[in-house]
């Protein structure tokens, strides 16, 4: 059966092996990025042939400059295909002067169809950042440091639950068994009183006294119970067990002493160090960010080729892709520099050193609350310490008290009335001492989380 605390668990677990991915980020800043990029497929290209000179049209002897078409040299001997000729050169000098704003010519569209392919790998690594790179690596140790403490503070406020809800049902178990013997002892003296009204030896007000006890007790009982089964439900879930498991529960063992009188010093605790863990990023966050205002120079380098494949006997055999003599390559230094980004890294870096000022505030907050917070529990563990002593006491007495007056009853020495109150000191008496109980076991457990002992040890 999963429980919660499995559930929380993992993901405590899981938490802490995402914080680890997110420091090794931070580490990358240091280390070079090489980037590759290669594509494949067909290509179209247009190539353009041009005329560079406007054709003759002279009916002179020789040849024309034109591209395309020329005007016979003779034209008394073919007058109908000279006057043709001279037809399609005017057109197509019409067309070259509105196709070309220079008069340069007359274009002729042409296509080149193949297979492109181009690969290009570029390597840069950091040489001067201005604490860009240090920044990242401190905050990389200061992450590493941080994520061990808030696991293990995780984990002690998860087992400080348990350890809240283990004392809560042995509280209700032990109410139980109270509330089961005062039945029985109702159950007896009810027996005893309806016994002796039937002789005619004691009126018929004792008889309505002992069943109006034994009501009670059967309401007590009832009452226990449902708080035993909230209490035992609650347990079950968090340890991982089913609720209707059966199980008896032994008083857990604890030195309160130990916690009550150990030196007051919150910035022992680990709920501290966690912020003091912050600010010291917040610090370090300030610089990375002021490291973004001055330039960057990397060491940078490209290699890079591009090849096309056409049906020609001019187009490179495949091996030619990687080629030395087909290969371009470039080697130098990088400076990257944001000019002017809209105000925004200026503004970032304003920002991080408000923020860090907040930290600054917010933990001394934090250390004075803490001790205020320390001092309050031990005083109040003392005082309860005290008054369990005092109620252990008086439980034992008021226990005892009812024994004597039960015997007297049963000689005749003690009325009804005297048993019931004598019953109901005792019951009182019980129940106080276990809350007092369960009071103390809480208030340890929360001080011993802010003084930053240990809840969770070795996994157990």
């Amino acid at each position: 059966m999963a429980s919660d605390t499995a559930d929380e668990a993992r993901l405590i677990e899981l938490r802490y092996e995402k914080g680890i991915h997110e420091k090794n980020e931070y580490r990358s800043a240091a280390f070079p990025y090489i980037t590759m990029e290669a594509t494949a497929g067909p290509t179209r290209q247009s190539l353009e042939t041009q005329n560079q000179s406007m054709p003759d049209f002279s009916f002179g002897g020789g040849q024309s400059t034109g591209g395309q078409s020329g005007i016979p040299s003779d034209p008394l001997n073919n007058r109908e295909d000279t006057i043709r000729a001279l037809a399609r050169e005017e057109a197509l000098a019409l067309d070259s002067a509105m196709l070309s704003a220079f008069g340069g010519g007359i274009s002729f569209p042409d296509e080149q169809t193949g297979q492109s392919v181009r690969w290009t790998v570029t390597a840069a690594q950091p040489l001067i950042t201005f604490g860009k790179v240090s920044s990242a690596l401190k905050a990389a140790r200061l992450r590493d440091t941080m994520l061990t403490d808030v696991r293990r503070y995780e984990l002690d406020t998860l087992y400080a639950g348990i350890i809240d809800a283990y004392a809560h049902a042995y509280t209700a178990q032990r109410e139980v068994a109270v509330a089961e013997k005062a039945l029985s002892s109702a159950a007896r003296t009810l027996q005893r009183m309806e016994i002796e009204y039937e002789n005619g030896a004691i009126p018929r007000r004792h008889v309505l006294l002992a069943r109006a006890g034994h009501a009670r007790a059967e309401a007590d009982l009832l009452s226990a119970h449902s708080q035993k089964s909230a209490s035992y439900k609650s347990l079950a879930e968090r340890i991982g067990i089913y609720p209707d498991t059966t199980f008896i529960l032994t008083a857990p063992s604890e030195n309160f002493a130990s916690v009550t009188h150990a030196p007051t010093d919150a910035t022992d605790g680990l709920g501290y160090i966690i912020q003091r863990h912050w600010l010291n990023l917040q610090e370090n966050q300030v610089k990375y960010e002021r490291s973004k205002l001055f330039p960057s120079i990397n060491l940078f380098g490209n290699v890079s080729n591009n090849l096309l494949y056409t049906d020609d006997s001019n187009s490179p055999d495949a091996g030619a892709i990687f080629d030395p003599d087909y290969i371009s390559y470039t080697v130098g230094f990088q400076l990257s520099w944001t000019i002017f980004d809209g105000l925004r890294t200026p503004s970032v870096y304003r920002k991080t050193r408000v923020q860090k000022k907040i930290s600054e505030i917010n933990l001394q907050r934090s250390e004075k609350q803490l001790v205020i917070a320390i001092d309050r529990l031990k005083s109040n563990l003392v005082s309860l310490e005290k008054t369990r002593d005092a109620v252990t006491l008086q439980r034992d007495a008021a226990r005892e008290a009812y024994e004597f007056t039960e015997k007297d009853f049963q000689a005749g020495a003690a009325d009804i009335t005297t048993l019931l109150e004598s019953e109901k000191e005792w019951l009182a008496a019980e129940n106080r001492y276990n809350r007092i109980y369960v009071n103390t076991i809480a208030l340890a457990t929360q001080l011993k989380l802010l003084l930053g002992r240990p809840i969770y040890k070795d996994g157990t």
